[in-house]
Formats: C-alpha cells, sequence, structure tokens
C-alpha cells in the first residue's frame, strides 16, 4: 500500500491485518519518494523506494514456511536485488555492486533462522551456490 504527496509515495506493508511503515528498521524516518520495485514472489513481498539519494532504501519479507514466523531483510544499495535465495532455515538477497564501495562483484544479504538478519552484508564475485535454495530471479 502507499500514499501519495506532491514529494511522492510513501509505503506500507499489511502483516497479520497490521498496517505499519515498509521500513521499520529506521523508525523516525520518513522515507517518500519513487517505487522502483514492488513484487510478490516466492512466499514473500519485496519492494524498493528511491528517495532522492543515491541509494535505494528496500525490504524483502516473508512469512518462514515451518515457523510462520516474520523474517524481513532490510537493505540500501545503489542497485535493485537480481536474485532471492529461500530455503526453511535461510534467505538470501543477491544485490550487484554497482557503487564499488567494495571490491567484490556482489553484496549478498543473508537472514538465517533464528538468528535473523545479518550485521553486514557479505561481498562475492559470483553468485552464491543454489544448491538446497529455491532461486528466484527478480530481473
Amino acid at each position: 500500500m502507499s500514499t501519495s504527496s506532491e514529494d511522492g509515495k510513501r509505503l506500507f506493508v499489511k502483516i497479520d491485518n497490521q498496517t505499519e511503515s515498509a521500513f521499520t528498521d529506521i523508525p523516525d524516518s520518513d522515507f517518500v519518494g519513487e517505487i522502483a520495485l514492488a513484487k510478490c514472489t516466492g512466499s514473500g513481498l519485496i519492494y524498493a523506494m528511491n528517495y532522492g539519494s543515491p541509494y535505494l532504501k528496500g525490504a524483502a519479507l516473508r512469512k518462514n514456511p515451518e515457523s510462520g514466523t516474520l523474517e524481513r531483510i532490510d537493505f540500501a544499495e545503489k542497485a535493485l536485488p537480481v536474485f532471492l535465495y529461500l530455503n526453511a532455515r535461510n534467505m538470501r538477497l543477491v544485490i550487484p555492486n554497482e557503487g564499488y564501495e567494495i571490491p567484490e562483484k556482489f553484496i549478498v544479504y543473508d537472514y538465517i533462522t533464528p538468528k535473523g538478519q545479518s550485521e553486514e552484508p557479505k561481498g562475492m564475485n559470483t553468485a552464491p551456490d543454489e544448491k538446497g535454495f529455491k532461486v528466484i530471479d527478480l530481473k
């Protein structure tokens, strides 16, 4: 869901009949801009917004297929995600490194059940191994 103003759109998500801001990792910030990605895929939702910075702010959400708990990866990068890897214990988001802030070709965000999202994304020169994952092409 979104609301519109002259500055752009403000995103919201509705989960279990509760509506909340789409960006809960920085609760005091108000992200308004243009929607760059909004897609239901696999067993979840992925979205991103261009809010004027060189970075795209986004998140990937899903309900874990075994536990039913909500899992979430928050990201802010200069490119949109290209792959979403899913299995019962892991959700992985792969983004091309267009900002060249690290030397590797891809930036990889992980959510591992029950730990949650890793503190920092990993840099990789090749896309992660697909073994044991359902891989969704987001392009």
